[in-house]
């Protein structure tokens, strides 16, 4: 709900900057309000009273070309300073949440967030000396938000902690629900802002700042003292060993030694993420592990292809010449579209093709893995080719029928499953991997995935569209198509791989005398076994016939519907 009043922000502060007076005076101190005429309101607009300025010069200092241009630096300078951080700490905190627990670092995100919004209350007020130094000072709120994970960290320990609650297996359908759930937040933030400014007189930017952090405030609340913690002191990680050696203090006294030993550990606990989407090698068997590797970069191109969306609205006001109320009609539209279709169509698609499935359990067989990585591999392909299609149609359709846009860009939002079946591929390629205690990393990886495309994409599409809107403005669409299209490609080569860890001697003589009458060739058990073998444990208790089970899960990984 804070998006449009950050942009107020930025225009003040730019303002300040180039034109001493009278835009210096604060915003927080109502002497002579302006009222626009209910005609003007819209529903993504926050309009902002100014004290002691005209209309006609609070116009004139917005409509300045150098005003637009210094507040687009400004707000791209805290965008891009916040995505470079939380792509360096995203990884690093989700993995600490292996070790830590979910609450503690879900905790820590939250408040980067209510930090930030404190902050542009405190650039808002120009007798303060933030607010003489607002340029400066509004940096400090995506340094420590992008230090503490931002956006990205909050998806992956979100996700991590529905892992934690729900049966191993496809979690296509728990993942679209909460992003159903976030897509309804973010569109329900402009039309609260609108009824606000509407209801209360007197209401400005800062008062929707103020409504912002005792929402965050009490979300935070709820996190520390009611919200439980979903990874108990059995699943956890140890805590990593300090990789100094303190018997061996006096070999190692100099100061430049210990500072490079600390650096050290500290940069491959940030890089460790990253070693997920290395190719594993496969057990008992030629080959590696592709799959966490090409789930990896779908996601990186899928979100890369999905950032189209900024520029598709500059697209409508140049090509159809779109007034701010239409904008606003169309972006209210493809907002309800997705909220629909993550909240009640995609997961009545998933639960009518999920009952024809086996059921999950807490601890999965090997076939129960393997089918459900062919499923979510399904799900995600289909999304992201209809989406990649749409993409195309757009292109190739004729520019002068607005009504057939808006419905092919309206299957976009009707294809917004690719995201939650690829983060649910991950996590049960993870699991198949014999590292279910590891899924804090697993999204923390995906998150370094996400965070690094959305620092490079506005640059690419911004380059496109430049170099494009005066002969083919469409060339936008047919590069998120093609990229799509490539992301479809690679996870065809997603395969249900299931590795099993080497059978332990004192395991397989427990097995052997409490199974008289081992399994034959070709089968599998599905017995669940006690919270010490969470994920693999069912590999131990068939110990006895291990090459067999081997053997059976080969031809079950290599073998397709």
């Amino acid at each position: 709900m804070t998006l449009a009043p950050r942009v107020e922000v930025y225009t003040q502060i730019a303002c300040r900057s180039l034109h001493d007076s009278p835009m210096s005076s604060p915003i927080t101190v109502p002497s002579t309000s302006v009222h626009l005429p209910p005609s003007l309101h819209t529903r993504n607009v926050v309009h902002v009273q100014l004290p002691e300025i005209p209309v006609n010069t609070f116009d004139e200092c917005t409509g300045d070309p150098k005003v637009q241009a210094r507040a687009a630096r400004i707000q791209a300078s805290v965008k891009t300073t916040e995505s470079i951080l939380s792509a360096l700490t995203t990884g690093w905190l989700s993995h600490l949440s292996d070790i830590l627990g979910r609450k503690r670092i879900l905790a820590l995100v939250m408040f980067g967030a209510l930090f930030m919004d404190m902050v542009y209350i405190l650039v808002s007020d120009t007798s303060s000396v933030f607010g003489r130094h607002a340029e400066a000072f509004i940096i400090v709120a995506p340094l420590v938000e992008g230090l503490l994970g931002a956006q990205s960290t909050y998806n992956g320990i979100t996700h991590a902690y529905a892992t934690d609650c729900t049966a191993d297996g496809s979690r296509a359908k728990i993942f679209a629900t909460m992003q159903g759930m976030l897509n309804i937040g973010m569109a329900s933030g402009p039309w609260l802002n609108g009824l606000i400014l509407h209801l209360f007189v007197g209401t400005n930017t800062i008062s929707l700042f103020v409504l912002a952090i005792v929402i965050a405030l009490t979300n935070l609340v709820f996190v520390i003292f009611i919200l439980p913690e979903s990874l108990p002191l059995s699943r956890r990680l140890p805590r990593p060993q300090s990789t100094y050696d303190y018997q061996s203090q006096q070999q190692h006294k100099r100061v430049a030694h210990r500072i490079t030993s600390t650096a050290r550990s500290v940069a491959l606990q940030f890089l460790r993420p990253a070693t997920l989407f290395v190719p594993q090698k496969l057990e008992g068997r030629k080959g590696r592990d592709w799959n966490l590797t090409l789930t990896g970069a779908a996601l990186f191109i899928y979100v890369l292809s999905d950032q189209v969306y900024n520029l598709k609205y500059l697209y409508v006001k140049h090509v159809y010449d779109w007034t701010t109320e239409q904008l606003g009609y169309y972006m209210s539209f493809l907002w309800i579209i997705r909220a629909a279709n993550l909240l009640i169509i995609l997961p009545a698609i998933l639960t009518y093709f999920s009952s024809k499935r086996k059921r999950a359990t807490q601890n999965a067989s090997p076939a129960h893995l393997a089918s459900a990585i062919r499923f979510d591999r399904r799900i995600a392909a289909i999304s992201l080719f209809t989406d990649a299609s749409a993409n195309a149609l757009v292109a190739i359709a004729p520019t002068s029928s607005q009504p057939l846009f808006v419905f092919l860009t309206s299957l976009n939002s009707l294809t917004s499953g690719g995201n939650p079946a690829l983060q649910s591929l991950a996590a049960v390629s993870l699991l198949a991997m014999g590292k279910g205690n590891e899924v804090g990393l697993v999204f923390g990886a995906l998150g370094l995935a996400n965070a690094v495309s959305h620092i490079i994409a506005p640059g690419i599409y911004a380059a496109i569209y430049g170099a494009t809107v005066a002969t083919y403005p469409k060339a936008m669409f047919v590069m998120s198509a093609f990229l799509l299209y490539v992301a479809v490609s690679l996870l065809g080569g997603v395969r249900p791989y299931i590795h099993l860890p080497p059978a332990e001697p004192e395991a397989a003589e427990v097995a052997a005398a409490a199974q008289p009458a081992p399994p034959s060739e070709g089968e599998t058990t599905e017995e669940e076994d006690g919270p010490g073998g969470r994920a693999w444990s069912w590999a131990q208790s068939e110990a006895p016939e291990h090459d067999d089970v081997r053997r059976a899960s080969i031809r079950l990984s290599l073998s397709e519907d």
